[in-house]
């Protein structure tokens, strides 16, 4: 059951962006295994639901692609997380860089504002970050209405 879990992400999530590209491929994959891995008790749509959140977040960081670096070098993966020391494990391990971004959104979950905002720029209270945050939360939800069976 948890391999067809596992390919239905790596399928749906890679349609829903219209991109299968072998390395995106593997991204979806590492996402799809870092969601069922830490939230293995979660029905499959709160699973997408969070899915989802971190394909909206690398879309908009990376265009989903791993090899990228931000910020001076300091940010990696496709998800741009703040892991200067661990970039080549986290470009190498798709797993990995989405378990780091789901390590941050699960911290900042504990604030009082959007936790996107708090990934998109460090706290509560930023414009800026809460238009990010809002422009990530309707680009999940969108994914997930679009893939949901």
């Amino acid at each position: 059951m948890i391999v067809w879990v596992k390919a239905a992400f790596a399928f749906l999530l890679g349609v829903a962006v219209s991109a299968l590209s072998p390395a995106r491929v593997a991204l979806a994959e590492g996402l799809a295994n870092a969601v069922t891995t830490r939230y293995p008790t979660l029905s499959f749509a709160d699973q997408l639901k969070i899915a989802a959140k971190l394909v909206a977040i690398g879309w908009r960081e990376t265009g989903l692609r791993n090899d990228i670096r931000g910020d001076n070098g300091e940010s990696c993966s496709a998800f741009q997380t703040w892991r200067s020391g661990k970039c080549l494990a986290l470009e190498r391990d798709p797993k990995l860089g989405a378990t780091e971004a789901l390590i941050i959104l699960e911290r900042a979950s504990l604030a009082k504002c959007d936790p996107l905002e708090i990934y998109a720029v460090g706290h509560c209270g930023n414009l800026r970050g809460q238009r990010i945050a809002s422009d990530r939360n309707a680009l999940a939800a969108r994914l997930v209405k679009e893939v949901s069976p």
